[in-house]
């Protein structure tokens, strides 16, 4: 055992039988008897009465610390329990849902509908079935009042085209339930107090902080349809953080993170400080490069870059989200719109020698952990592998039980607020080896009549415009000549970053590495691990410096060098 951690074998994963049924605890007694009460007897006077409803209650545990300069922050450990409710009238074809509404007086109903309401620690069965009862209330009122808003506007309306509300399942029992893994904190505050002191020896570094956190999801899911499950969701997340500005004031910022699902995926603390080490070496080079010029040619991405190239600015568009009725003008103006990929299904988005499969079930790939794995998803379906590309070729999209335009039903892809990617794996039956990627950015260079191509590897996080994701800047980039001499340069940003460019990735590199990062799109993240090749290279690729406003630096400098 490298670390102070309780080991679970992953197999109990795959084989629940093994682990304690957990159908007949109080919190499932509770959630079952109140949905079968409100089956019977929610109905307000003559209207409707639902016909799906759902509880879900999510128990957490997290233990975490975080440091800074060799002095801790914080250090906690949390135990939260939430519940969700969800409530559909009408039918499967027209309900009260995919549809927003921004006119209630009530922000109380507001908030709970579709919210998370705090629940009690202790398992009080009275206690939790009052709770139950007063949330399911507020939430079918508030369904109605929704319900009677969207039929309004639709008799006003002429759709051209009419899609379901919610799609049809097999109903599922399952349990999943993993031990507890607890972490010993004092030793998580002496790790990152140990790790965030490195900084103390690199000057140039204004803001630095490191944190270790470790948690646990039990989540407990019934349904009006039949569907019970129980599962544990796991979680590791190591972070390191540093930032500075340059001479001209810009900011300089660079990360390293691990991701994982328990303890046993954190490497040795020799590993972490040669880690950090590197960080600072990093950002002491972009401190003393040049700033990047605008450029549009050649550009390579490789590991990092090529990872979170494909999860920050592809795989956003293999989620399928139709766009939503509103009767509120300023939300229908800046609400995300439907994704256009749904019109290219039987279409290339990739060259023909580029695949893509989500594969949830996968839990390991060469002896990494893959962190997007599940086996029953956030409404009660199944995981499984779904091929979304096939030889450059879209064939369907992620999605949940809210059907889309021309996909019907749900491949097991709800994660929180929607439909999200979860372990990504990209194979090609065209790869070249690192020199040969090499050889071909010069070529391309020299075709193109440049001085120099780009060869990105780090990216930032990203963010998202209403008209769609966006990249996160470059944190590691080099100009490389035609005569294989590379020269760093800093803050080098992209242009809106669209999904066309992918279309004519020119070639990939020969080795695969796994990359467990964060997706984030539509308001929602989930843990997402990417198989993909090294290299990715693109023919025509537009960066530029940033733009706005800078602060300058600080008047003085850093106290504890300075003495």
């Amino acid at each position: 055992m490298r670390y102070p951690v309780l080991f679970v074998c992953w197999l109990s994963i795959l084989f629940p039988a093994h682990l304690a049924w957990a159908g007949d605890s109080t919190l499932m007694r509770a959630m079952e008897d109140e949905l079968g009460r409100s089956l019977e007897e929610l109905q307000l006077e003559s209207l409707e009465k639902p016909y799906f409803i759902s509880y879900r209650i999510d128990e957490t545990h997290s233990q975490s610390a975080a440091a800074t300069f060799g002095s801790l922050l914080y250090s906690r450990q949390d135990r939260t329990r939430g519940l969700r409710v969800e409530i559909r009238i009408g039918d499967y074809s027209l309900d009260n849902t995919n549809f927003r509404s921004y006119s209630s007086a009530n922000s109380n109903m507001v908030r709970m509908y579709g919210g998370r309401i705090a629940l009690p620690l202790e398992d009080n069965y009275l206690e939790l079935r009052r709770l139950l009862w007063l949330a399911t209330d507020v939430v079918y009122k508030k369904a109605l009042e929704e319900l009677a808003k969207k039929r309004a506007l639709l008799q006003n309306k002429m759709r051209t085209e009419i899609i379901d509300d919610f799609s049809r399942a097999d109903p599922i029992q399952l349990e999943a339930l993993l031990p507890s893994m607890p972490m010993d904190l004092q030793w998580g505050e002496a790790l990152v107090r140990d790790l965030s002191g490195i900084f103390r020896t690199m000057p140039l570094v204004a803001k630095s902080r490191v944190s270790l956190g470790v948690g646990s999801t039990d989540t407990y899911y019934v349904n009006s349809e039949g569907t019970r499950f129980v599962r544990t969701t796991q979680s590791l997340q190591f972070n390191v953080s540093a930032s500075t500005q340059a001479a001209d004031g810009i900011p300089l910022n660079d990360r390293y993170s691990v991701l994982g699902l328990t303890l046993e995926d954190l490497p040795e603390r020799e590993v972490l400080v040669a880690r950090i080490r590197a960080l600072g070496e990093r950002m002491e080079n972009a401190f003393q490069a040049p700033l990047a010029a605008r450029f549009t040619g050649p550009v390579l991405f490789e590991k990092q870059a090529a990872a979170e190239l494909f999860v920050q600015g592809f795989a956003p568009y293999l989620v399928a989200t139709r766009k939503v009725l509103s009767d509120n003008e300023s939300y229908s103006r800046n609400a995300p719109k439907e994704n256009p990929f749904l019109d290219k299904i039987g279409i290339r988005v990739l060259p023909e020698f580029l695949s893509v499969i989500n594969a949830p079930d996968r839990l390991q790939w060469k002896g990494n952990s893959l962190i997007g794995h599940y086996r029953i998803d956030d409404e009660g379906v199944l995981s499984r592998s779904v091929a979304l590309v096939e030889k450059g070729v879209l064939n369907t999209l992620l999605n949940t039980r809210n059907p889309a335009r021309g996909i019907d039903q749900s491949n097991g892809s709800r994660r929180g607020r929607g439909a999200a990617p979860a372990n990504l794996l990209i194979s090609s039956k065209k790869t070249l080896g690192s020199k040969k990627m090499r050889r071909e950015l010069s070529k391309l260079v020299k075709r193109q009549k440049k001085d120099y191509g780009i060869v990105i590897r780090r990216l930032g996080r990203s963010g998202r415009s209403k008209d769609g994701p966006t990249l996160g800047p470059a944190l590691e980039a080099y100009k490389v000549y035609r005569d294989g001499r590379e020269e760093r340069m800093r803050n080098a940003e992209f242009n809106s970053f669209g999904p066309g460019p992918f279309k004519d990735i020119v070639a990939v590199a020969k080795k695969t590495f796994v990359h467990n990062t964060i997706y984030s799109s539509g308001g929602h993240s989930a843990a997402v691990s990417i198989v993909l090749p090294e290299g990715i290279l693109f023919e025509d690729i537009t960066i530029r410096p940033p733009s706005g406003e800078i602060l300058k630096p600080p008047v003085a400098g850093h106290p504890y060098f300075n003495e």
